[in-house]
């Protein structure tokens, strides 16, 4: 099969597919789809994963502006990995509901759950 036949948005992400086939890895990458979020949406996305657990003004701000929800859900999931241990897990829960559905239940469950809990930097 040509790739020539396929619209121009499956080109890229199909050779990156065959190109990671063939060395043997897995990668996992974002395209920007079209009338999706694209660089904005990356942008927040790195602001968010940046921001201390404390604050959550901050990353519910962020939160809402990411117009894909898969990467909405994928910076609140990493920012909570990220700030568990000093995460205040009741200040937490309007974070998880921005997400909505079956990804707050995720979340929620991640936020609140002391066993995932990350262990406190000395």
């Amino acid at each position: 099969m040509s790739t020539s036949s396929l619209p121009e948005s499956l080109r890229a992400p199909l050779l990156v597919l065959a190109v990671t086939a063939l060395c043997g890895a897995v990668a996992v990458a974002v395209w920007a789809r079209p009338g999706a979020g694209g660089d904005a949406d990356e942008l927040l996305l790195q602001q968010l994963i940046s921001r201390p657990s404390r604050d959550i003004p901050g990353v519910l701000r962020d939160a809402e502006g990411i117009t894909d929800p898969v990467i909405r859900q994928a910076a609140v999931m990493e920012w909570i990995r990220r700030n568990q241990a000093g995460m205040d897990t009741v200040a937490v829960v309007p974070v998880c509901e921005v997400l909505g559905g079956i990804a707050q239940d995720a979340c929620l469950r991640k936020a609140t759950s002391p066993h995932l809990q990350g262990i406190a930097p000395q």
